[in-house]
């Protein structure tokens, strides 16, 4: 018999709350920086908009980044008269706190009202990485934000998952 008693409904939203502010915290610290890789995409997406192709040197048919949907995404946000620099760092922060609503979300639908639910988000927007990664760089960068997502949304299923009980289990014949 387990002695869970789920949480006041409030306290999960506040959880949620704060871990939306440190994350915009976090990442106001690395709002001006930006990896020099990233304008290989933008010089791409800039020409691309022009209507000259995803090109890097006007005349030169080389492919030379490795994020197709990246550059596309930039080369209409470039297309819409919008800094490219700006509109990335717009969508890695909205990604970032869209992460954070999820890892709160999944955590309400596996076990409401529970503590976990609360600090699963919170605990993510903490690691100054998670904020570091929501802003402009290569395309590793991408890559590896989106392997921590799915590694803290996998550690968090873990923590909020009840285990199986006996009685639950299968018998061996």
């Amino acid at each position: 018999m387990s002695s869970y008693r789920p949480l006041p409904s409030w306290i999960p939203w506040i959880g949620l709350l704060l871990a939306v502010v440190v994350f915009v915290w976090q990442a106001s610290r690395f709002w001006f920086y930006t990896i020099d890789d990233a304008f290989i995409s933008y010089r791409y997406a800039l020409h691309w908009a022009q209507g000259h192709g995803p090109v890097y040197n006007l005349g030169e048919r080389v492919e030379g980044y490795t994020n197709f949907l990246w550059v596309a995404i930039l080369a209409g946000f470039i297309k819409l008269h919008a800094d490219p620099v700006l509109a990335s760092k717009i969508i890695g922060l909205l990604t970032g706190i869209g992460t954070i609503v999820f890892l709160f979300n999944l955590g309400q639908r596996i076990r409401p009202g529970s503590l976990f639910v609360a600090l699963s988000p919170l605990l993510t927007a903490l690691h100054w990485i998670f904020a570091s990664l929501a802003f402009p760089g290569p395309f590793i960068t991408k890559l590896i934000r989106t392997i921590y997502c799915a590694a803290a949304l996998i550690i968090s299923c873990c923590f909020l998952l009840p285990l199986p009980s006996r009685d639950s289990m299968p018998e061996s014949k």
